[in-house]
């Protein structure tokens, strides 16, 4: 083996010569150290290797495996491996106290920024266990700064898709996590990955940001004398499940805390967009629609239980100058559009996805309606476009809660059956509890080739405060008449809280 080591200078010319000469001195040193014969084996050396390399061996051990599997078809590829041996021993065995060369562009400075990307892998995986999601997002700028040899390509993207499941589920999705392992490769951190989420684990997570979302919006809505609460009643589930998991969503691209309305969309204008909320986009991502401007206080409660919004941002709700709106807007935090009057989301929506299509993209595009847009003709025009298209990157879930601004759905205009209308214009259907998330995640899972899927969720405007009742059966918007019915929701919050 030493003989092999005395070979990894051989072709080595320039002023590399002397530090690569000393740093196969140094490995030489370790071996004899070892009493390692000069006829070692592959085996023995790797052995070695793990018993020399405390803090990091992992990486001796995989360019050896490495250089083994390279000598008989490639020599001089087993060389340069075996040199990139000496230096990680080296430096792992503390041979040198001083720098190999002077500048930035030599053999030290590699050194250098490999054991820095080893420190960048390790931060990684104990951010990954305490579920530090901007941790993880450092720890992945780090890698890709580091890693400039390319070693781990995959890996930065595969941290950002971790930092992604951690923020809105806590959990790593299974394909996140086999992203992981191969990015990873044969290193040791593998076996320090923590677990995929199995589906209890996602169920009781999107079941404490439904709660989270009824709770905040409970409290503002006692706060500021009234807000739209049954909407978070009925819809809660729906938008924890997609934010939740559902949704293959990069991490947030927007300020923690909004910037304040800079002016109208207009020519020479910088267009500030809400959708950066959920995240930078890229062919394989998601994008969401939100087309039920007046939820916007759900939505916005939702972003904050996920960590992309801090919850201080519902002190500016509905305030002058403030992009945190009580109709959201395309400005509004997690709005992708203005989709005033109602209806008009799912029109932009199915415009996008044959864009998309055309351009290759493979990521879905996801759509929140409520029933009552489905009295808009404009709703039924873009569902026979998409199945005129065969548009189906598209899944839309429907808030059937049965309520709008003028009392019971059935009251104002019969929309039923809503399932067999759909189905009737070319649209896959699915009806379902809107609060089972199981039934959200297999419905959203279940798609058809050349068809936009219509998930008809029905849900209930008091789900979770069954204080509302007293305001049967308008719901749409909650307003105290009293103090006394003030106390009574203070009292429900309370029972919520404990």
């Amino acid at each position: 083996m030493i003989v092999l080591l005395d070979t990894a200078v051989t072709g080595v010319t320039g002023n590399l010569v002397d530090d690569v000469s000393r740093l196969v001195a140094a490995v030489k040193i370790v071996l004899q150290r070892c009493l390692v014969l000069p006829n070692a084996t592959w085996a023995e050396l790797i052995e070695v290797a793990a018993a020399t390399a405390e803090w990091s061996h992992w990486r001796v051990i995989g360019l050896l495996n490495a250089a083994d599997l390279r000598s008989d078809v490639d020599p001089a590829a087993a060389r340069d491996v075996l040199i990139e041996v000496a230096m990680e021993m080296s430096y792992q065995g503390g041979l040198f106290s001083t720098p190999l060369t002077g500048d930035d562009s030599g053999l030290a400075s590699s050194g250098r920024r490999r054991r820095d990307l080893i420190t960048a892998m390790e931060l990684s995986i104990d951010a990954l266990k305490r579920g530090d999601y901007r941790k993880l997002m450092e720890t992945a700028k780090s890698i890709a700064k580091y890693d400039l040899d390319h070693r781990f390509p995959g890996l930065k993207d595969a941290l950002c898709l971790a930092a992604d499941d951690i923020g809105r589920t806590g959990f790593l999705a299974s394909a996140t996590h086999d992203a992981l392992v191969r990015a990873f490769g044969t290193t040791p951190f593998v076996a320090a990955l923590p677990p995929y989420h199995s589906d209890a684990s996602s169920d009781a997570k999107i079941n404490r940001i439904a709660t989270g979302i009824r709770r905040r919006v409970l409290e503002h809505t006692i706060a500021n004398d009234g807000g739209y609460l049954s909407q978070a009643c009925s819809s809660a589930e729906i938008i924890a499940s997609l934010y939740g998991g559902l949704m293959n969503l990069s991490p947030s691209a927007g300020p923690i805390r909004p910037d304040s309305f800079l002016s109208t969309p207009g020519a020479g204008r910088l267009r500030v967009s809400g959708a950066v909320y959920n995240g930078a986009r890229g062919p394989e991502l998601d994008r969401c629609f939100f087309s039920p401007a007046h939820y916007a206080l759900v939505l916005y409660a939702c972003l904050i239980e996920v960590g992309r919004l801090h919850e201080s941002v519902l002190d500016e709700f509905n305030q002058d100058g403030s992009t945190v709106e009580m109709i959201g807007a395309e400005h509004s935090p997690g709005f992708e559009t203005t989709t005033g009057s109602l209806a008009q989301a799912l029109s932009h929506a199915a415009g996008v996805a044959l864009a998309r299509r055309i351009r290759g993209d493979t990521g879905r595009i996801w759509v929140v309606m409520s029933d009552g847009e489905l009295q808009e003709g404009q709703t039924w025009e873009a569902v026979a476009s998409m199945t005129h298209h065969q548009i189906d990157s598209v899944t839309v879930i429907i808030d059937v809660n049965g309520q709008q601004c003028d009392g019971p759905m059935v009251s104002v205009m019969q929309i039923e059956p809503i399932a067999d209308r759909l189905r009737a214009f070319g649209a896959t259907v699915h009806e379902i509890d809107g609060h089972d998330i199981a039934a959200l995640r297999a419905a959203s899972a279940d798609r058809e080739i050349g068809k936009p899927t219509f998930i008809v969720a029905r849900t209930d405007p008091k789900r979770g405060m069954p204080v509302l009742t007293n305001r049967e059966p308008f719901f749409h918007y909650v307003r105290f008449s009293s103090s006394d019915e003030r106390q009574q929701y203070r009292d429900a919050l309370e029972e919520m809280q404990s």
